[in-house]
């Protein structure tokens, strides 16, 4: 079996597999189809598929050009940190980017505007370990956990 799919920019994710009803999936029974003849009776109605060698690659068809530059990246580093770190913004679309700290109760405690590029970030929050949140035009973007040190 074999397919295509084409996308239409900014897809992140591709699931495979069936994510219909039972009831609502078309089967087709296929005697002996691999299926010992004392267990075809039964076992044919909860077959499953092993999906293997899956590969994503550019349609030379369509000829899709690269895509690899459009994503928005997102890097933070180093984690873990002394409160000193660099958070990389690039392909923000001159959106408003916003870093976001919260402490282990979910609590606001630390935002700064960012950039394209890198930027540099220094807070003089307590040792521990913090949420961070990534926003662009108040939209979530990317989250994670820092770590700070004090060494």
């Amino acid at each position: 079996v074999s397919g295509s799919f084409v996308a239409q920019g900014g897809e992140r994710f591709l699931s495979i597999g069936n994510f219909d009803r039972y009831a609502d999936t078309e089967t087709l029974f296929v005697p002996g189809g691999g299926v010992n003849p004392w267990h075809s009776d039964v076992y044919w109605e909860v077959s499953g598929y092993f999906i293997d060698d899956v590969s994503v690659m550019p349609d030379s068809i369509t000829s899709v050009q690269d895509v690899a530059n459009t994503e928005p990246v997102y890097k933070l580093y180093p984690n873990p940190n002394t409160g000193s770190f660099a958070v990389e913004v690039n392909h923000s679309n001159g959106g408003r980017v916003m870093l976001h700290l919260f402490d282990a109760s979910g609590k606001l405690v630390e935002e700064q505007k960012l950039v394209d590029g890198v930027n540099t970030v220094h807070t003089s929050l307590a040792e521990g370990l913090y949420l961070y949140r990534v926003t662009v035009n108040s939209t979530t973007q990317w989250t994670g956990k820092v770590s700070i040190s004090s060494h």
